[in-house]
């Protein structure tokens, strides 16, 4: 899932209810979530805001896992090499997104001395079920979970040692570890900066100074992200809006990220429906004509946020017709959103048409997974019994 999934999102978005929700698409979604596969998850408990004492430039904590679900176990830090420690969870729709992509880095760079580790964390339950699920999650995926891969369990301790230290509340998130087993950098794996950075660290060519960079500008985006939060939380859309605008500008890198949220603030928080879709119109032509997972995110959205007035179903369908072109009409869950547009304009066979193309092209993924795909087509089919 390469989506760029707007690393600051969940900093800002976690002082809105609205988009508390953890889950991707979840299998019951409640009356009042949001379930769109395309909004930053947020970590479940958003009550708890303790100090960041894991920065750029620290030592790595140390690898303490429940167990070790696929290759080999890392026992620590072998100097000399580099790490990639990546947190996903199996409701989360971006980490499985991203998972090929990250499979495809551990190929290329295992030669390079480089090891990625994806961790599990943030499971809804933890029981006896709950390890037997994620094995058979992580052995369904085959080869597009080509890396090492952990899982945290209940004692949280992976969580609590590096997410919420490092104040990340949203994932995938990423920590770079270099070879002298310090963190170079921490972030959402699917932003230009991640593999760039990770390149430099491979090759030897990401200095101190570069670090010591890097840990500036981190602490004045968080700094900034936090004016924005309080400004939203206020509602003073309007000063974070020109807050957003002066970031995108000195740093052009996070102008989709903001892009995003302001979307979703116009649309959810701001309720100002029109002004909404006449920036994401604006912000798709700018800043994702290429980029699929954000032309979905704003397509569901649109289609499945509770409570709108007025839905602009044209530029949903538009936006999907898109995003499932940019995929080459392989990715099920896009598929399952462009059903959706297809199904609100009135096209009932065409909705059931290609719910079942997502249906068949999900049979190897997760069973809840299926089970919302299956939900939805037999939605379609009770609507055209109907006629």
């Amino acid at each position: 899932m390469s989506r760029h999934l707007f690393s600051l999102s969940a900093a800002l978005l976690a002082a809105a209810p609205i988009f508390a929700q953890p889950a991707d698409k979840p299998a019951a979604p409640k009356p009042d979530s949001v379930p769109a596969m395309k909004i930053q998850p947020v970590a479940p408990d958003k009550s708890e805001k303790p100090a960041i004492t894991l920065v750029i430039g620290d030592k790595a904590p140390a690898l303490t896992v429940d167990t070790w679900v696929k290759g080999e176990p890392v026992t620590g830090f072998e100097k000399g090499k580099v790490y990639v420690v990546e947190f996903w969870a199996t409701w989360c729709g971006p980490c499985i997104r991203s998972m090929p992509h990250i499979s495809e880095m551990q190929r290329d760079l295992k030669d390079k001395g480089v090891t990625i580790i994806g961790t599990n964390i943030w499971e809804r339950e933890y029981n006896d079920e709950t390890l037997p699920t994620i094995k058979k999650f992580v052995e369904g995926q085959g080869e597009k979970m080509a890396y090492t891969v952990a899982y945290d369990g209940p004692s949280k301790t992976m969580d609590k040692t590096w997410m919420r230290a490092a104040g990340q509340n949203g994932i995938p998130s990423a920590f770079i570890v270099n070879k002298e087993g310090t963190i170079a950098w921490i972030g959402h794996p699917g932003v230009p900066a991640f593999e760039e950075i990770l390149g430099k660290v491979v090759e030897g060519t990401f200095t101190a100074e570069d670090a010591a960079k890097r840990k500036q500008s981190d602490a004045a985006m968080r700094a900034a992200s936090m004016e924005i939060q309080k400004a939203v939380q206020e509602k003073r859309f309007e000063d974070a809006f020109k807050k957003m605008d002066e970031l995108s500008a000195s740093d052009p890198e996070m102008a989709s990220s903001f892009a995003m949220q302001r979307f979703q603030i116009t649309l959810m928080l701001q309720k100002d429906e029109q002004a909404a879709y006449a920036f994401a119109r604006k912000a798709a032509a700018q800043h994702f004509g290429k980029d699929s997972q954000a032309l979905n995110t704003i397509s569901w959205t649109i289609l499945d946020t509770p409570g709108l007035e007025h839905r602009d179903h044209d530029l949903a369908l538009e936006l999907a017709i898109k995003a499932d072109e940019l995929t080459g009409h392989k990715d099920p869950m896009i598929i399952d959103t462009l059903a959706r547009a297809h199904f609100e304009k009135g096209n009932k066979a065409k909705a059931i048409e290609l719910q079942e193309k997502a249906v068949a092209l999900a049979a190897d993924s997760d069973e809840q997974l299926q089970s919302e795909l299956k939900g939805r087509l037999d939605e379609y089919k009770a609507a055209a019994d109907k006629k």
